[in-house]
């Protein structure tokens, strides 16, 4: 993007950026549970595959309007790389290096900003994965209206959590305002309301703050507040469960929160 208008849908999410918070099952579900985990490990390859087809369906339908947006409006593209730490919640290792990178695709009225990430980090509190070895991989993306200094649009996150004995993914639709400042204090600044979208197990939801500050055309930097909240993981009674556990389950609320910082280059 062009000037002082980027946004990059969050880290949290999920984004990262908005991940479900932690895995405890059931005495009764474990057994299960090591049965999936043998499970994932014959189909996690296909399921790799079906993402990446996936995503790479999602890029060439951006790249598609792109090139209609640009013969209609003009516009900006800027591919992107960027780096930072993320300090993390809800029983996740409490510091993770982050690595990022996308494209930015600007028009008159429109900005898309796919933008996808790894972090480093496991869980820490997790009774059935013993080790805090881990990390998140991410894709996020944002289709926001242009109003002279407001944005306003739909968007999604996906997020999954690799460990030594599981996987977990999500994904979540979002709903984002912004606003173009430019006064001294910072640049854009963007507030996303993530939903908790395919998350079941723990309902997780709440709100995403990014505000970017740009040094030139090239050099950025981007503080993301994450604050999010839902309930204890459900052990389904199919999975080992019970009515009453399950109940109890709904009944807990819990809350995570993140905070991550990133200097990236737009090329």
């Amino acid at each position: 993007m062009a000037g002082l208008e980027h946004r990059s849908a969050g880290l949290g999410t999920g984004k990262q950026n908005h991940r479900a918070v932690g895995i405890t099952l059931a005495p009764g579900a474990t057994r299960r549970r090591d049965q999936e985990v043998a499970e994932k490990g014959v189909t996690e390859k296909g399921v790799t595959v079906k993402t990446l087809l996936g995503w790479v369906l999602v890029v060439v339908i951006v790249l598609c309007l792109n090139a209609a947006f640009s013969f209609a409006w003009g516009q900006t593209v800027q591919p992107f790389v960027a780096g930072g730490a993320s300090l993390l919640g809800g029983g996740m290792t409490s510091v993770g290096a982050v690595g990022a990178g996308g494209v930015w695709f600007n028009t008159h009225r429109l900005l898309l900003d796919p933008e996808f990430g790894y972090i480093t980090g496991g869980k820490a509190n997790d009774a059935v994965n013993t080790s805090s070895a881990g990390h998140t991989r991410y894709a996020s993306t944002d289709a926001l209206l242009k109003f002279k200094r407001l944005y306003i649009g739909p968007g999604a996150s996906w997020g999954k959590l690799y460990t030594p004995a599981y996987t977990k993914s999500s994904w979540h639709p979002t709903v984002t305002g912004g606003f173009n400042c430019s006064c001294g204090y910072f640049d854009d600044l963007f507030v996303s309301y993530v939903t908790a979208g395919s998350d079941h197990a723990n309902g997780m939801k709440g709100l995403d703050t990014q505000v970017y500050w740009y040094g030139g055309k090239h050099l950025f930097l981007r503080a993301d507040i994450g604050t999010y909240w839902g309930h204890e993981t459900v052990i389904p009674i199919a999975e080992g469960g019970s009515a009453q556990s399950v109940a109890s389950e709904y009944a807990q609320r819990i809350t995570s929160s993140e905070f991550t910082t990133l200097m990236g280059w737009r090329f």
